[in-house]
């Protein structure tokens, strides 16, 4: 048990607490940085706590990406289940998208090079994107009859591509070309635009 602000936490309390603090090892100093001394230095336990709890790093760090794309999924799916017009949702969606990329940049990149250093992700990360793909295209489709599935498909993952590209290298210099999610003018704009397209507006 970890003891923590003066009390023992519960080894499921202090599972979590290890996971959260992964979560945090990661944002700070990227998936190829990251090592266990870094890991438990951040969640104030030692090593043989992260072994005893979860085995090996490779497996910490598969549960967190596990647990942080189920999480995406999950927000996504509860902002498209609202009531709101379909261009609300789908506003919703890619501004919650924009925040991550530009809020937990090393938190996404692991999700991408994730199968780089972890051979077993591969597949994770092509059913993350898969997914994400279609639960935005399941909430279009009873608006945009014309829309072939193949044509919404290279839109979205389109769409989804730029968003990763420009939020993971907004330090880019700066040129007309550039798209930068973080200006709020051209934020506004790229959301309008790639709606209009998903909608064919």
């Amino acid at each position: 048990m970890l003891l923590q602000k003066g009390r023992f936490m519960s080894p499921e309390s202090t599972k979590q607490h290890i996971l959260l603090s992964t979560i945090d090892a990661i944002e700070k100093y990227g998936l190829a940085n990251l090592t266990t001394r870094l890991i438990a230095e951040e969640a104030g336990v030692n090593n043989a706590a992260l072994h005893y709890y979860f085995g090996t790093k490779e497996k910490l760090i598969d549960i967190v990406l596990d647990q942080t794309a189920k999480h995406m999924l999950d927000d996504t799916k509860t902002i498209l289940s609202s009531e709101a017009p379909i261009e609300i949702r789908l506003s919703g969606v890619l501004n919650y998208l924009i925040d991550g990329v530009l809020n937990f940049p090393n938190l996404i990149r692991a999700q991408l090079t994730g199968p780089i250093f972890y051979s077993v992700r591969k597949k994770d990360l092509t059913s993350l994107l898969s997914t994400w793909v279609n639960l935005v295209r399941d909430a279009i489709e009873p608006y945009e009859k014309n829309h072939k599935v193949e044509q919404l498909n290279i839109k979205l993952n389109m769409i989804f591509s730029v968003i990763l590209m420009a939020g993971l290298f907004n330090n880019s210099p700066g040129s007309e070309s550039w798209l930068n999610l973080e200006h709020p003018e051209e934020r506004d704009s790229f959301v309008r635009q790639a709606i209009n397209m998903l909608l064919n507006l």
